[in-house]
């Protein structure tokens, strides 16, 4: 392996085990970390299509019987198996999408993934119509790099059986990009460029309908099982048994939890997440709210709060911030009023 190359891999490798060893959950509590390994959801097989054929989708319903399957299964049974070249995995908003990608590449940092010399985690987001080289370079290497644009695109053409791509949140690409057949991302995802490097596409449902032709494999983030949950409170509370009893009795009893979305509530890390920041300074509450509306809305009136305790804005002493009735400081209101008329023009589109 030339010494570029070696040189990347060290790089890659130290890049991910310092990023993605740890997240920070909660942007206002720079104290509170979990391990990647804490907040890894598991994976459920939707479909898979035979190599090079049609895949349909045929939706995730509650009743299918779909297994769960680790991360190193979905690049074949064994490593003697074919390889899929293209795999598509979908899920919901905050299920752990980013996370799984994250995992992938800390994972093959460790070695777990022997048939790859690189691998590659990139964010569609940020991803132009550039070469996969510069969009590599401007995503994951410095400006004083040891390896030429020039050695890294003869690389990758010479390995293309050994070169993993990752992209993470095609839902998100540029809908410029998104509509021209002949962006660098299309041509990927299409076969049309690298065609046998391996490719691990995640979006949202349905943002990926277009691509389902081209994958081989199709999967979908089930988010948090009931012992992944339990795992992710007890680590938010430190391991303080008596305040996870609590919280467990508490949404036990509440009925919003009680109803056929249970799962569908609490298999979301975030929704988890909210739920426990919600719960370490309302423990005494007689009332634990009983609608997601209502949890979503506590929450942004914690962060307001915070916000504004920060930055030294008055809030009103006996009734803090209730957006419910529009008691906003007048320095954050433009931005509320803001927020609410995104969200609101979002819903109306999504309708």
């Amino acid at each position: 392996m030339p010494a570029s190359i070696k040189w990347l891999v060290k790089h890659l490798k130290e890049s991910y085990w310092k990023l993605f060893d740890k997240l920070q959950p909660l942007p206002w509590n720079d104290t509170f970390f979990l391990k990647l390994s804490d907040v890894y959801t598991k994976l459920e097989v939707a479909e898979v299509g035979n190599r090079g054929e049609k895949v349909k989708r045929q939706g995730f319903s509650k009743q299918s019987e779909h297994r769960t399957v680790s991360e190193r299964e979905i690049f074949g049974s064994s490593e003697s198996a074919p390889t899929p070249k293209r795999i598509i995995i979908e899920g919901a908003p905050a299920v752990g999408k980013s996370t799984f990608c994250r995992k992938l590449a800390y994972d093959w940092a460790d070695g777990n993934f022997g048939r790859y010399k690189l691998a590659f985690f990139l964010e569609v987001r940020h991803v132009q119509n550039k070469s996969i080289v510069e969009t590599i370079f401007d995503q994951l290497l410095p400006d004083d790099s040891k390896i030429s644009k020039e050695k890294l695109e003869e690389f990758l053409s010479a390995n293309e059986d050994s070169i993993l791509l990752i992209f993470d949140g095609l839902d998100e690409i540029d809908n410029t990009l998104k509509e021209d057949a002949k962006s660098v991302p299309n041509r990927i995802i299409q076969k049309k460029l690298l065609s046998n490097c391996t490719v691990v596409i995640t979006s949202r449902p349905h943002e990926v309908d277009g691509q389902l032709i081209y994958c081989d494999s199709h999967f979908k983030i089930n988010g948090f099982t009931a012992e992944d949950r339990e795992k992710y409170i007890l680590k938010y509370f430190n391991d303080n048994v008596e305040s996870v009893e609590k919280l467990t009795k508490c949404l036990n009893d509440c009925y919003i939890f009680l109803d056929d979305d249970e799962e569908i509530i609490l298999s979301n890390p975030l929704n988890v997440l909210y739920v426990c920041v919600f719960w370490e300074d309302h423990q005494n509450d007689e009332c634990f709210p009983t609608k997601m509306t209502d949890l979503y809305e506590k929450i942004l009136e914690f962060i307001l709060t915070r916000y504004c305790t920060i930055n030294k804005i008055d809030i009103d002493p006996e009734n803090g911030i209730d957006l419910a009735k529009g008691k906003v400081p007048g320095e954050i209101k433009t931005a509320v009023d803001t927020l609410a008329e995104i969200a609101y023009n979002t819903m109306k589109e999504e309708l």
